[in-house]
């Protein structure tokens, strides 16, 4: 009986070896390839006539061979990596892969009315195109810029594209208007997938709030604020992210127009 037992051991033992062995021996199927998604462009706003260094993130970026758009812009790809989530985002939202490339756009490229498609393409196939906004002229939001003595002078009727890049800062920029002017300053962030939640707020040179605007009706979580300037005189435009976070994510466009 126990020789039996023994056997029936062995033959067990036996079984499970050459089990281990043939599965060791497979090779690892590879992954299936997953179509690329993009979910936000850096800056999302880039210039006629100048080439513009910028970076896509979105998922299944490290896969992708390469990158088109529409005719009179063209793209070539520099690097892909790892992007970093800011705090409390999801790669399903932000995206947690990136790719760096370099955009150019034809000085005969039409004007900022226009958006151009970018299509990022691997194995599995394409993304849902992400639009590039194409301007005349931008002014760089330039660092530090974090109060009315240290404030970045504009000029009414211009189109500022910056970013709030890290926890608690706040960009200022000072205006030159005159009395009863009405101006129009906005916020385009959230609508472009940006992880900032902007809150604008206009202050006079004495200290005193002018008008404010977070969440403006018909824009999401963007901010518009319209009013008529009382004096003449040095205004102030603040920006900053209503949950006081940033990141290199936290981009915007900020325009600041004169309205009749």
């Amino acid at each position: 009986m126990k020789a039996v037992l023994l056997s029936s051991c062995m033959r067990s033992l036996w079984m499970l070896f050459f089990l281990a062995l043939g599965a060791s021996g497979e090779e690892a199927k590879p992954k299936k390839p997953v179509p690329p998604s993009a979910l936000l462009a850096i800056p999302f706003v880039i210039e006629r006539g100048k080439t513009t260094s910028c970076v896509i993130r979105g998922q299944s970026l490290d896969t992708i061979e390469k990158i088109t758009s529409v005719e009179g812009i063209s793209v070539s790809i520099t690097s892909k990596e790892e992007a970093k989530l800011p705090d409390g985002w999801k790669p399903e939202q932000l995206g947690d892969r990136k790719v760096t490339c370099e955009i150019t756009v034809n000085e005969s490229f039409p004007d900022e009315s226009t958006t151009a498609a970018l299509t990022l393409t691997n194995k599995a196939g394409e993304t849902a195109n992400i639009d590039i906004a194409v301007a005349k002229t931008l002014i760089d939001e330039k660092e530090p810029n974090p109060g009315f003595d240290k404030s970045q002078p504009i000029e009414v009727a211009q189109s500022v594209r910056g970013v709030i890049e890290k926890n608690k800062d706040v960009d200022v920029f000072k205006l030159d208007a005159k009395a009863d002017t009405v101006i129009e300053a906005s916020v385009v962030a959230r609508q472009r997938t940006s992880a900032l939640d902007p809150i604008l707020t206009l202050y006079d040179s004495s200290g005193f709030e002018h008008a404010r605007s977070d969440d403006a009706s018909g824009s999401g979580r963007d901010a518009t604020l319209k009013v008529t300037i009382p004096s003449s005189g040095g205004y102030f435009l603040v920006l900053q992210d209503a949950h006081d976070t940033g990141s290199d994510a936290h981009v915007y466009l900020l325009r600041v127009t004169k309205k009749d």
